[in-house]
């Protein structure tokens, strides 16, 4: 035990600087979310069929007999309908002998229950698949397989495929088990002069049964009454032709299609540059909803006027159709449904607020565009934004629209995922019942989940799940406070706030390398840019005399029976300081704290009072703490960083020095920051 100036203090440094959450409420600034993509959690091609993930690379996984030139294999499972694989050879035409071979195997065994292929993009789909069969084989391959003995089991038999008026094939696969390796072999396709085959993709489903609902369909009345197109062929006698069909629940009847002329309403030429457009309103209200749609369910005739490349937008503006500012949502090409060809779910790249929506056709059938059934899909939970919360914890505050199904749903609830406060693995679940989901709703009418960590787990990662009892709604995986506050660095129009980030940072790092907790993955790794290194070399300029007048002072005699013994500073979930003292008070003995009559936590042989929930902007902040029976008193005045003024008084060198000097200038930062957001 030191003396110093009528003080005493235990220097506890490896007991009592646990680990650190340090705190100043930012719910306000709200920060993009790292989540732009729309989440996942469905699968993309409708409720019931999921996309088996697959990445091939010339070479690896994946291989063909023989191919055209740079036409490989590989380009069959990049994701891009524009690249195709194609043969060299022109004879695949039924005869006997005439046949192409194309396999690809996957990392583990898997369920497949059906293939969706695109052919060849062109007039006359040259190189369809007419005659072919699909093979699986429970183990992996290492290429081409020489011959298709036993071990390969038939999954489909196809013969004569008729393509007249098809922009795609499913094939349905009936396997009795799960296969790794699949084999397609070729006999028959459709072409005029050279037979060659071809595939833009190939892409394998499984079966989600009973997939529950995660989204709800936006009123389709509201999206009728306000639709409009630069171009529709009216037709007399069905009282049809304009967009306002797509949206009559008329599949069989009805539909909307483009002039025969492929003009525009101005007589301008349809194309690519200058696409037929349909718009609509999503909001009653235009000046006081907004909705958050994920998905557009399409359907075609199967005939000229498919869309084959769309480019979605949508705006939140009141002004909803009319509006002059679109964001795109998606842009690629749009793939008939497994299972029913008829449709085509085009799951948005972006979810966003939204009044109104823009579908323009980029390419469509034979030149053309039309469509007998829209529908658009919202998710019952969406992730709008993400900010980090400073309130007492280090932490994320996620920020949702939930759907009324959601809120009078009693078995809803919110489920977040966060490493535990002092291990070094393991992890906590906090939930949010029903009842508190419906405590977290914000002024603007979104609902805000806290997920709290500690300083030293800034890299640490974060999940969140919106369920209906064990059915997920939405997830977001692997969110950390570092791509949050990572998004702050460097914007000029939060200069504190900027600043503020970068010392949190620099304290996370400076926390993990004292605790020696993962530190090959520091909070400020790879962050080198002059701002950073800035900070870095004020925290490490920070002197004793900076931090004098947080020096912690006391007066007055301890009632019979306790000596002092020490002042901690505790930096778990929540910042807080200890007044130790040795001995068991005596009855009649009071604990004062800031005003508050408080009951000390008594151990054996010693016992302890703890202020809690210290924020950054407080962290200098003086407490009193008043130990008194009868006649007998002493008074304590202290701050969070009197901890900080021991170490630097005492000359302190190293890791615990680097960390206080990090802390001093967080609080610093995070006083600036309040002060300019009064």
């Amino acid at each position: 035990m030191r003396k110093k100036k009528g003080v005493y203090i235990t220097m506890r440094r490896v007991n009592r600087v646990v680990s650190a959450a340090v705190a100043l409420c930012m719910a306000a600034t709200m920060v993009a979310p790292v989540w732009a993509a729309a989440p996942t959690a469905d699968a993309p091609y409708g409720y019931h069929d999921q996309k088996i993930d697959f990445t091939a690379t010339k070479g690896q996984n994946v291989w063909a007999d023989q191919h055209w030139d740079q036409q490989a294999i590989d380009k069959a499972f990049d994701g891009n309908v524009g690249t195709y694989y194609e043969s060299n050879n022109g004879n695949v035409d039924g005869r006997e002998g005439q046949s192409v071979k194309l396999a690809w195997t996957y990392e583990q065994p898997v369920a497949i229950d059906g293939i969706h292929y695109i052919p060849r993009s062109s007039s006359n789909q040259k190189g369809a698949w007419m005659n072919f069969a699909v093979y699986g084989k429970a183990e992996a391959i290492n290429g081409l397989p020489t011959e298709l003995d036993s071990s390969w089991e038939v999954l489909y038999q196809g013969n004569d495929i008729q393509w007249n008026n098809k922009a795609s094939l499913d094939i349905p696969v009936n396997s009795s088990k799960k296969v790794q390796s699949v084999c397609v072999v070729v006999t028959k396709v459709k072409a005029s002069g050279n037979a060659t085959v071809s595939a833009a993709e190939i892409e394998a489903y499984q079966k989600v049964e009973n997939s529950p609902v995660t989204e709800l369909e936006i009123s389709k009345e509201i999206m009728k009454d306000s639709a409009v197109d630069n171009s529709h062929q009216y037709d007399a006698i069905r009282d049809d032709g304009n967009i306002k069909s797509a949206f009559d629940d008329n599949i069989d009847g009805t539909f909307w299609h483009v002039r025969w002329d492929k003009k525009l309403e101005n007589e301008t030429d349809a194309s690519a540059a200058n696409p037929y457009e349909i718009k609509w309103n999503l909001v009653e209200d235009l000046s006081t909803e907004k909705t958050f749609p994920n998905k557009l369910r399409y359907r075609g005739r199967n005939f000229n006027g498919d869309w084959e490349r769309v480019r979605v937008s949508v705006t939140d503006s009141n002004e909803g159709k009319e509006a002059t500012n679109w964001k795109v949502v998606y842009e690629g090409a749009v793939q008939k449904n497994l299972g029913n060809d008829k449709d085509a779910d085009i799951v948005f790249q972006k979810v966003l607020p939204a009044t109104a929506m823009k579908v323009e056709i980029l390419q469509g059938r034979g030149g053309f565009a039309s469509a007998t059934d829209i529908k658009v899909y919202k998710k019952m939970a969406t992730p709008v934004g993400a900010s980090l919360t400073l309130d007492g914890t280090i932490g994320v505050n996620f920020y949702y629209n939930l759907s009324d199904n959601v809120l009078a749903d009693s078995n809803a609830k919110v489920v977040i995922t966060v490493p535990q406060d002092d291990a070094t693995t393991g992890t906590k679940e906090i939930t949010f019942d029903n009842a508190a989901i419906k405590a977290a709703k914000q002024k603007n009418g979104t609902y805000k989940f806290t997920a709290p960590v500690t300083a030293r787990q800034m890299q640490d990662n974060i999940n969140v799940k919106v369920m209906s009892g064990d059915t997920v709604l939405d997830h977001v995986d692997n969110y950390t406070v570092r791509q949050n506050a990572e998004a702050l660095l460097h914007d000029e129009s939060k200069v504190e706030l900027s600043k503020l980030s970068r010392n949190m940072l620099n304290y996370g790092s400076k926390m993990q390398t004292y605790k020696n907790y993962k530190t090959d993955n520091l909070a400020d790794k790879d962050l080198n840019g002059d701002p950073m290194r800035l900070v870095r070399q004020e925290a490490s300029a920070v002197t004793a005399e900076n931090f004098a007048k947080y020096k912690a002072t006391f007066d007055g005699t301890l009632p019979e029976g306790l000596t002092d013994a020490g002042l901690s500073l505790m930096l778990k979930s929540n910042t807080s300081v200890r007044i130790y003292f040795n001995g068991t008070p005596a009855e009649g003995t009071t604990f004062t704290l800031d005003g508050d009559v408080v009951k000390p936590t008594v151990l054996d042989g010693h016992c302890y009072v703890e202020t809690a929930g210290i924020d950054a902007k407080s962290l200098g902040k003086k407490h009193t703490l008043i130990v008194a029976n009868g006649d007998q008193s002493k008074t304590y005045n202290f701050s969070a960083l009197s901890y900080g003024q021991i170490v630097r008084n005492n000359n302190e060198s190293g890791n615990l020095k680097e960390l206080v000097c990090a802390m001093y200038k967080y609080n610093e930062a995070a006083v600036a920051y309040a002060a300019a957001n009064k």
